[in-house]
């Protein structure tokens, strides 16, 4: 009895032994997860390896390390310069850096290329530098020179604006100035509003007229801004000048007169007077007991011809000298 007792237990033990063994035997986590855990018990349990890391090989417990600069690792990837085509790696888990981007060590996704520099290859680990001068760079552009803006982030410096190296975005020439030329690399490249003219807005490629009759819009000698309104109050028509529709300098009156400030044209002396250039005065040859007459637009006064007088107010022509008396002279 005892004998048969002790055959059956150790029958039972090995059963139960072989039996714990299998139930307990160990299933590695699989490629691209890891598992800091004991006693885990559930490949639930396995961890995606995080963005910017990889997992190589199964059954780790912690992450192999970041993933290589010039990559970017997703959730779960299986290496540090993805994609993989190892059996068992999960699909979609990273890639080479694309154009326009770059990605440094530990890159979970790739970075846009920022404004004002380039990433013209695929794989960088940094951007490659400044956009050049006469330029422009969007974020991720791929070309330091780029002349589509669609295709490659980024354009020529356009007209009426200027872009010095490293430029995201063209900058407007100021006001006072204006710009016909693409590729300007420097403030320096854009033009100073010349005398006469007026350039009233930023970023423009000709002036945007000619100054006010009744002004004149002269530059001081080394300006860097020229005029920026068509009537600059400081640069008026004074007194006994005139000055047209874009006028450089103010202009004296000849035989005629300008009476008030702002004019853009000289009023003609008229008939019987005389005139400086900021009045008339009427013509009187008999209150200076002088032969004279005084003829329209001359703004001065005209001897009569020798043997002729005249005595008359106001006169304006020859005319108007009548032949001397006789017994005078």
């Amino acid at each position: 009895f005892f004998s048969s007792r002790r055959r059956h237990t150790r029958s039972s033990l090995v059963s139960w032994a072989r039996r714990c063994v299998q139930e307990t035997a160990s299933n590695p986590c699989p490629i691209g997860t890891y598992n800091p855990f004991t006693n885990a018990n559930s490949l639930s349990q396995c961890i995606l390896c995080d963005p910017g890391y990889y997992c190589a090989g199964t059954g780790r417990s912690t992450k192999t390390g970041q993933c290589n600069a010039g990559y970017y690792c997703t959730l779960g990837s299986p290496t540090n310069t993805p994609p993989s085509s190892l059996p068992g790696s999960p699909a979609n888990h990273g890639n080479t850096c694309p154009l326009g981007n770059y990605c440094p060590v530990g890159s979970a996704m790739p970075i846009l290329c920022p404004g004002g520099k380039y990433c013209s290859t695929t794989g960088l680990a940094i951007n490659q530098g400044n956009c050049n001068a006469g330029y422009y760079c969007r974020l991720g552009s791929t070309s330091n020179i780029p002349v589509n803006l669609g295709v490659q982030g980024g354009e020529i410096c356009p007209p009426g604006f200027y872009c010095v190296a490293g430029s995201d975005s063209p900058k407007p020439c100021p006001v006072g100035t204006y710009n016909p030329n693409s590729g300007t690399q420097a403030l320096s490249g854009c033009y100073v509003c010349p005398s006469g003219s007026y350039c009233q807005n930023a970023g423009i490629t000709t002036p945007t007229g000619k100054c006010n009759a009744g002004y004149y819009c002269k530059l001081a000698a080394g300006a860097t801004i020229g005029y920026t309104v068509p009537d600059p109050y400081q640069q008026i028509c004074p007194i006994g000048y005139y000055c047209p529709q874009g006028a450089i300098d103010k202009m004296a009156c000849i035989g005629g007169y300008t009476d008030v400030i702002g004019q853009g044209s000289c009023t003609t002396c008229p008939a019987g007077y005389t005139c400086t250039t900021t009045a008339k005065t009427l013509c009187q040859p008999k209150l200076e007991n002088l032969s004279f007459y005084c003829p329209p637009g001359v703004g001065a006064r005209v001897t009569c011809p020798a043997g002729t007088y005249n005595m008359l107010d106001g006169t304006s022509s020859m005319g108007d000298c009548v032949t001397c008396i006789p017994g005078y002279y």
